[in-house]
């Protein structure tokens, strides 16, 4: 039975190896509307736009008579009132008793041009999804950096409050008992020359120089310009170590410590808290041994401390100095990290130590507490962030 291809819902076409047509079915000649008559004995190049026949010549056609068939093959035939219509078509070498045929197949697409332009409106649609989304993420940055800043001066406010009122407490008291006490001993070695009140004076002046020499010290790191830094931190307590060798003559300090990570932090600063850490220890152990234990855990915290649902977690390190001094009552766990606030008598101690540590670690964005048992021992414990935040 003999194909009736003038009835077959697809375009049909076949010309030989010079291109001209041999046959063509009425669905593609009224796709293109032209008459069979009108075709006869033209080249299939005819039916190409100028795109389509550069495209004709240099790849269909070739790859049709190398591979002897092509399949999918997106093309614009030209109707004959000169419109486009998209097509895919597929086709195949034919050897027959006349000679080579080239078989194609048209199946029209109408709606590709549509589609591709639906396709290109919602990529553009995307990419300006997507710019938006840059932007409302750059928003969220500069909210971030924002409320970083506002916490930032918050937490100052709220550490030059404090100090401030330590202040005030110092010169009201510590420093103005010095002067009334240098005063009071003159105007007694005046009016009694029997009794040497000098020692008195000196040792009332000397503690004035102490609190004075401390003050400077406490509020130097305040104006400190130093950047921020990689710093080692097993290097600064190595440095403190030797540093409490050569102050102390002390030999009989024994650390069993974890390895210590690296931070961002100002190096002077952290081998100074480390080095009053190590003094206490020294200073109140028992008998001529202490055995000190540094330990060390990463975890990750909010480095929002004074605004309140603001979160941004970053890694920290969590350092414990653990110690089996003395101790002392946890009662007064906040008050010893007061100024020249001491717990005991020790004329060489200044009474700052603990509160230069609390700036240091404060300075570098991170928190300080202390727990202590009488007689049992004494636990500091330090957050210090990786990287300074703010």
């Amino acid at each position: 039975m003999a194909i009736d291809f003038d009835n077959v819902p697809n375009g049909y076409v076949s010309f030989n190896d010079k291109g001209i047509i041999v046959e063509i079915n009425a669905t593609l000649c009224k796709m293109l509307g032209y008459l069979k008559s009108e075709l006869d004995g033209l080249k299939f190049e005819y039916l190409l736009d100028i795109a389509g026949r550069i495209f004709f010549q240099t790849h269909f056609f070739p790859l049709l008579k190398m591979q002897e068939s092509v399949h999918e093959i997106f093309l614009n035939l030209k109707s004959k009132n000169g419109t486009l219509v998209p097509v895919i078509t597929s086709a195949k070498k034919v050897e027959t008793g006349d000679g080579t045929l080239h078989v194609c197949i048209f199946l029209p697409v109408p709606n590709r041009r549509k589609y591709e332009e639906e396709i290109l409106a919602a990529k553009k649609k995307a990419e300006q999804a997507l710019n938006e989304n840059k932007e409302l993420i750059a928003a969220r940055e500069a909210i971030q950096k924002h409320s970083r800043e506002l916490n930032e001066k918050v937490h100052t406010l709220n550490k030059l409050h404090d100090e401030l009122l330590q202040f005030n407490n110092i010169v009201n008291h510590e420093m103005q008992e010095c002067v009334r006490k240098i005063l009071l001993f003159s105007r007694l070695g005046q009016e009694d020359k029997s009794e040497d009140y000098s020692e008195k004076v000196i040792k009332s002046a000397i503690r004035l120089k102490t609190i004075n020499s401390s003050l400077n010290l406490f509020l130097g790191l305040n104006h400190e310009n130093s950047a921020m830094q990689p710093v080692n931190l097993n290097e600064c307590l190595k440095q403190a170590e030797e540093r409490i060798s050569e102050e102390t003559g002390f030999t009989g300090l024994e650390i069993v410590q974890d390895t210590l990570p690296e931070v961002q932090g100002i190096a002077d600063d952290l081998t100074l808290l480390f080095f009053h850490l190590l003094s206490n220890a020294v200073k109140f152990r028992h008998g001529d041994h202490v055995r000190l234990s540094i330990s060390c855990a990463v975890y990750r915290d909010n480095i929002f401390k004074e605004t309140s649902d603001t979160y941004e977690y970053h890694d920290v390190a969590r350092i414990t100095f653990s110690d089996d001094g003395h101790g002392f009552d946890s009662a007064h766990k906040d008050y010893v990290f007061s100024m020249f606030k001491k717990l005991h008598s020790d004329p060489l101690s200044s009474g700052i130590g603990l509160s230069l540590c609390k700036k240091i670690v404060e300075k570098h964005g991170g928190n300080i507490s202390i727990d202590s048992i009488e007689d049992v021992g004494t636990t500091v414990t330090i957050i210090l962030p990786f990287t300074k935040y703010f």
